[in-house]
């Protein structure tokens, strides 16, 4: 658990949010809510791991991982201030399709559940 990175990337978020004419706390409430999941998820391969180790080289956190989880969050920014522009708000009636997005094996029904109501609160500033 990196606290100082985790504040940078929230302070980037917001940044960012601001640039596109979304509410910076919002989007802060999204990204905060991203990295309780990615946490999540990661404890669930640990948990993977140390049943079956894995037989694939390990990934470079600073060279790869980061700058594309970087690019990623700019992207997530950058559609949903697209989205909310042309569309409005996010709303409930889209909760079972964002689900049935999620792919990842690793995310929970929780976990589902507290980003798309992270999701709901991205407004426009």
């Amino acid at each position: 658990m990196d606290i100082a990175r985790e504040q940078i990337v929230i302070a980037d978020a917001k940044l960012s949010a601001a640039k596109l004419g979304l509410d910076p706390d919002s989007i802060e409430d999204f990204f905060a809510a991203q990295i309780a999941v990615a946490k999540a998820i990661q404890y669930r391969y640990r948990a993977d791991w140390l049943a079956t180790a894995p037989v694939d080289e390990a990934v470079n956190l600073e060279s790869e991982i980061r700058p594309a989880l970087t690019h990623l969050g700019g992207k997530i920014i950058t559609l949903l201030a697209a989205t909310i522009r042309s569309q409005g708000n996010f709303s409930e009636r889209q909760r079972e399709h964002f689900y049935a997005a999620i792919s990842q094996g690793h995310v929970s029904v929780q976990d589902r559940q507290l980003l798309f109501d992270a999701l709901l609160n991205v407004r426009a500033d």
